[in-house]
């Protein structure tokens, strides 16, 4: 990815990660990255923005951070609406169940994989405390729903609260 395409991607960016810090953080990268190509921001933003989390057997994991390679508001977003449109895809009707555990971001992020879910006009069961994974197993059956999602960083690095 070229310096331009990064540029733009980061500008994007700043509509998909919502949360207030991030698009400080990633407005000043952008600002420093524009006014000197020897920055340290081009650094930060081909870190951020060359590659993009994958979605494995495992879930949805990476280290706490910004931009598209990075565990944040806008990749749990996009993650929760691609299930979303998955669902829809497949014209399943349903709940969804979303619990979080104790860690790291984990209620931050389960609030917004909920509201994505509310947005698109899916019932969303949501867990009001912390919970333990096999509790949103046991939800998805016990409660009809047609899926469920759970918030943990039980596998992250320890800076990321792993």
């Amino acid at each position: 990815m070229n310096d331009q395409l990064i540029i733009e991607t980061a500008r994007k960016w700043l509509s998909v990660d919502t949360a207030k810090v991030n698009q400080e953080i990633l407005s000043s990268w952008i600002e420093s990255a524009l006014v000197s190509a020897e920055s340290k921001a081009w650094e930060l933003l081909r870190t951020a923005f060359q590659s993009r989390l994958r979605f494995g057997t495992a879930g949805l994991r990476g280290k706490i951070g910004i931009g598209t390679n990075a565990m944040n508001v806008g990749t749990v977003n996009q993650c929760s609406l691609g299930i979303e449109h998955y669902l829809q895809q497949c014209d399943v009707n349903g709940p969804v169940v979303i619990g979080y555990d104790a860690r790291k971001f984990s209620q931050t992020f389960a609030r917004s994989a909920a509201e994505v879910f509310i947005s698109n006009g899916r019932d969303v069961y949501f867990f009001d405390g912390h919970c333990a994974t096999p509790f949103v197993s046991f939800a998805i059956k016990a409660l009809g729903c047609v899926a469920g999602i759970m918030i943990t960083a039980s596998h992250n690095p320890p800076e990321d609260n792993g």
